[in-house]
């Protein structure tokens, strides 16, 4: 029922979108266990190539023992086999393959060009040489740019490889690839249905921050599924688990209203008045001390002013009038 009621809306939206109809005439299935068959020399029967390809690309020098190592095996088979020349320069630390007239497949030189990329990615030489196998596809994931901040950037790219690599390991079980984390790299080998799911899965990891648990929890289920063969035809929507992202507010402390004081004017204290008054600067340990004359009597002269004029007035003494007697 459900998807007759979204069959309308589907044909509105094509003809809204001006799609054009698929003509499904003369479209064959593709059988099962089907294999593309190898293309040998007689196939080629234009004979050598018009014109020479090559590709180069840079490898870490953290490489160099390695490459160095398994160089021979590389250059003879790839001479041997398909007749593509290979050049090792360390001096610059590149790594070059070339079409030459021996060379009889056009498509050996492309073979050839993943097989150096993913040597320079940390692949060993075995499982890089399966390049050339039809079944096999590869692809390089760059994951620097996915998010703006490096922390986030480490901590989603270990969460990607887990524990041990584990969480690596079950990736590589489930989608029959095989997975190479270097750096701001991810190298994956593999069917292409297999490269294809590895890449959704990284990208959800690094850039929308879901972990692949949820992803691994998904293709075991379709795996287990796949093998029941009353379950070909049926949708397995239901049987899917769907994870809600639950969004939690960080904890903040209540706010406080601050309250508005107002401004009071202060009660004169004290000492303020014994400053005005010069009070303050007479007491000493606690001691009252006689305030001086002019504090005390505020018109009263001077001392040395006073006897100025007493003197002037020509009052004497009592001690200078009498006169000292001899004893006689």
């Amino acid at each position: 029922m459900e998807d007759e009621m979204d069959q309308p809306q589907r044909i509105s939206r094509e003809k809204r979108r001006n799609y054009p109809e698929r003509d499904m005439t003369g479209r064959t299935d593709v059988p099962e266990g089907w294999r593309e068959p190898e293309f040998r020399p007689e196939d080629n029967k234009s004979g050598a190539l018009l014109d020479v390809s090559s590709f180069s690309t840079l490898f870490p020098m953290y490489r160099e023992p390695y490459i160095t190592s398994i160089w021979s095996d590389l250059a003879n088979m790839l001479s041997s086999k398909y007749g593509i020349a290979a050049e090792l320069d360390l001096q610059k630390g590149t790594i070059t393959v070339q079409t030459t007239d021996k060379t009889w497949d056009p498509a050996a030189i492309l073979s050839a060009r993943n097989m150096i990329w993913m040597l320079s990615r940390s692949m060993t030489f075995e499982q890089a040489k399966r390049c050339f196998e039809n079944e096999v596809d590869c692809d390089i994931i760059r994951i620097k740019n996915m998010t703006p901040r490096k922390d986030s950037f480490i901590k989603r790219r270990a969460r990607f490889v887990g524990p041990n690599a584990q969480t690596l390991k079950a990736i590589e079980l489930l989608t029959d690839t095989k997975i190479q984390v270097q750096g701001n790299t991810v190298a994956v080998m593999g069917a292409s249905r297999g490269v294809g799911l590895v890449r959704n899965i990284v990208t959800d990891c690094i850039e929308r921050n879901i972990h692949p648990v949820q992803h691994i929890k998904t293709l075991m289920i379709k795996r287990e599924l796949a093998k029941i063969p009353e379950m070909a035809n049926e949708d397995w929507s239901r049987f899917i688990p769907t994870f809600k992202k639950k969004n939690t507010k960080p904890y903040k402390p209540a706010k406080v209203a601050k309250r508005k004081c107002e401004k009071q004017e202060a009660a004169i204290s004290k000492i303020d008045q014994q400053l005005a008054s010069g009070e303050y600067f007479a007491r000493r340990d606690g001691e009252e001390k006689v305030l001086p004359r002019r504090l005390r009597e505020p018109d009263a002269l001077p001392r040395g002013r006073a006897k100025q004029m007493q003197q002037g007035k020509g009052g004497h003494t009592s001690s200078d009038s009498e006169i000292p007697s001899d004893g006689i």
